[in-house]
């Protein structure tokens, strides 16, 4: 019996360099292969990654947009949508992943799911100074997400925020981030860049923002007292003071910023260790595409960490902002390779099975709405 073929609508606020970026490109990748119409509608207009010829991209211009000011751009967002109905006809499934994507689909009332990439309680709470902000924070997105369908990256994810938002179960889906192996293995494989250290080094790749605590990293690696080099891999806010710190602990010569890369995947492959240092992550993609480049990781205890290696490398793992336990394993799995077989743990996020998953979820959907 052939599949059911589908008119697919994704997304998403932006196409920059960002795990969520990354995913949704993979997944309208898979579903094209799959046979299905998949137009992907970047609200920005914003383009960092490599966009692959086969997938329609609708580059629109709600740069200016805020999620919260949604309402005030509504009209000009159906008008577009209709549009793009017109020209590709009804689609039988609307997927918003990031903040702006979630808020047009809620006020425009367009049927649509949400792909939601955060641990939602951490994402609200942190850095927020009053109770009173978190309630009103915690309120916008209970009314956000009423009477939809949310489809969360992890297990944690989906339990966090069923409790924390007392969402019903029904509503609530997880369905893996997809990975698209095949590709990651052939450009592990690609030429070794010249930037690429001539001396042994460990690896972090991610963006520099907070949560990723570089400097926990930093500290880390200092109190491991290995003597292969830091490779960095990522822009972002944070740099120029993980800059400062790294020369007040008179590291410049031993860590390396090497800013965006189109092929992380090859450093990936040729590192002694994948240093994940986040404080919280709710299914870290980067950890799985290290270990689909055979590089052992170790990792904090964030959700998803946990998620992805507590049933084969739960050693590796260490609480939360301990540089002290973070830098002893740096430097104990550095001296002591451990022999694992990657594939068990990265192919349950293989992108053919999850867009099956996927494809799953839309017929189930379907036959709610028939019946």
């Amino acid at each position: 019996m052939q599949a059911q073929k589908y008119n697919i609508l994704l997304l998403i606020d932006s196409l920059l360099a960002g795990g969520a970026e990354k995913v949704l490109l993979t997944l309208s990748r898979e579903f094209f292969k799959r046979g299905h119409t998949v137009t992907l509608l970047n609200l920005s207009s914003k383009v960092a990654l490599e966009i692959p010829e086969e997938i329609n991209v609708i580059n629109c211009n709600f740069a200016h947009a805020k999620p919260r000011k949604a309402a005030k751009y509504v009209k000009d967002f159906l008008k577009l949508y209709h549009s793009l109905e017109n020209s590709y006809g009804a689609f039988d499934f609307v997927l918003g992943n990031l903040p702006l994507a979630e808020s047009f689909i809620h006020v425009s009332k367009i049927k649509g799911c949400f792909l939601i990439h955060c641990i939602l309680s951490h994402h609200i709470v942190s850095n927020k100074k009053s109770r009173f902000r978190i309630f009103k924070k915690k309120l916008c997105y209970k009314n956000l997400f009423k009477g939809r369908q949310l489809i969360f990256c992890s297990n944690y994810a989906r339990e966090d925020a069923g409790e924390f938002f007392s969402l019903p179960k029904e509503n609530c889906t997880t369905i893996y981030n997809p990975i698209d192996i095949g590709l990651i293995k052939k450009k592990a494989l690609e030429t070794k860049p010249k930037d690429l250290p001539s001396n042994p080094y460990i690896i972090h790749v991610g963006s520099f923002t907070k949560v990723k605590r570089h400097d926990k990293l930093i500290h880390a690696y200092k109190h491991s007292g290995i003597s292969a080099e830091l490779v960095l891999i990522g822009v972002g806010p944070e740099e120029s003071a993980i800059r400062k710190l790294v020369a007040t602990l008179g590291l410049e010569n031993k860590v390396h910023f090497l800013g965006l890369k189109n092929n992380p995947f090859v450093y990936m492959r040729h590192a002694q260790l994948f240093i994940s240092s986040s404080d919280s992550e709710a299914l870290p993609t980067v950890i799985i595409e290290a270990l689909i480049c055979e590089t052992f990781v170790v990792a904090t205890k964030t959700l998803g960490a946990i998620e992805i290696l507590k049933d084969y490398m739960s050693d590796s793992l260490c609480e939360i902002g301990n540089t002290i336990q973070l830098g002893a394993l740096i430097r104990k799995f550095y001296f002591n390779e451990m022999k694992i077989d990657y594939s068990k743990i990265y192919n349950r996020f293989s992108a053919d099975k999850i867009a099956l998953e996927y494809e799953t979820f839309i017929d189930s959907m379907k036959d709610l709405e028939r019946n």
